[in-house]
């Protein structure tokens, strides 16, 4: 489905089990998976059940998935997004978790594109492929290039009024701690899976917990509780375990 921008023409849909299916293919949808992505709240399990339906819409929420259907269509999503952004290449560049946020340097971003392409990314229409192109394109001239060759310069070996200066600018633009932490090890497993043909889901169940009664030992369920509570009655014993958000659990004394 990826291939060089210059020869191949932007999809707008794929290919799941021989059907066609639509994929919001507008560069907006793919900046809030990224933002999903910085979402430190999210289990790995709701970050792609909410990828899921960013790019497939009411498809997915109607849709009753044959077994392996959503493993595939997880992967196509995949695939569609992973290309790597590589924004606004810096000298001197030091190691770096992240260096730049959608959320964060929204209006950098914006005005950077307005001042290098003439284009106004509020009123739009552009597929991912083709931003990302524009975006890894965008010069350190702009006051975004900028930004990021102050969050990413390596100043071991400048001298002490410079260390001084660039010091102050990476306090100045440093992002929020949460906006410079992506999950990188879940792309990177997905990536890996995807590329050797791995498992997509032993992946996404790893954050999945056997529950057992606290009482008899018996399996009640597999789940991922990540907001709220979940009261389970044992089939057995009749004893109710209740699931809290922290993954804990605790035995009720109603039977």
């Amino acid at each position: 489905m990826i291939g060089s921008i210059l020869t191949n023409k932007p999809s707008k849909s794929v290919t799941i089990r021989g059907v066609e299916v639509p994929i919001n293919w507008d560069f907006r949808t793919s900046i809030k998976f990224t933002e999903l992505l910085t979402d430190r709240d999210l289990s790995k399990i709701e970050l792609i059940k909410k990828g899921v339906r960013l790019y497939y819409g009411a498809w997915a929420d109607t849709h009753s998935f044959a077994e392996g259907e959503l493993e595939e269509a997880i992967e196509k999503m995949i695939e569609f997004y992973s290309h790597s952004l590589s924004p606004v290449k810096s000298k001197n560049r030091s190691k770096s978790k992240q260096s730049y946020s959608f959320t964060y340097d929204a209006e950098y971003v914006y005005a950077a594109f307005w001042e290098q392409y003439k284009i106004d990314l509020s009123v739009a229409e552009m597929h991912w492929w083709n931003f990302k192109a524009l975006f890894n394109g965008l010069s350190e001239n702009t006051q975004f290039g900028k930004i990021i060759g102050y969050r990413t310069m390596d100043i071991s070996k400048l001298s002490d009024e410079e260390k001084k200066f660039y010091r102050e600018m990476k306090s100045l633009y440093k992002l929020p701690t949460h906006e410079s932490e992506i999950d990188e090890a879940l792309s990177n497993e997905l990536a890996e899976a995807l590329e050797n043909g791995g498992d997509i889901d032993a992946i996404l169940s790893k954050n999945m917990i056997k529950v057992k009664c606290s009482v008899c030992g018996q399996t009640l369920c597999r789940a991922n509780v990540t907001d709220g509570e979940v009261e389970i009655k044992c089939p057995r014993c009749k004893r109710i375990t209740l699931i809290e958000s922290k993954i804990k659990s605790r035995e009720s004394t109603d039977k």
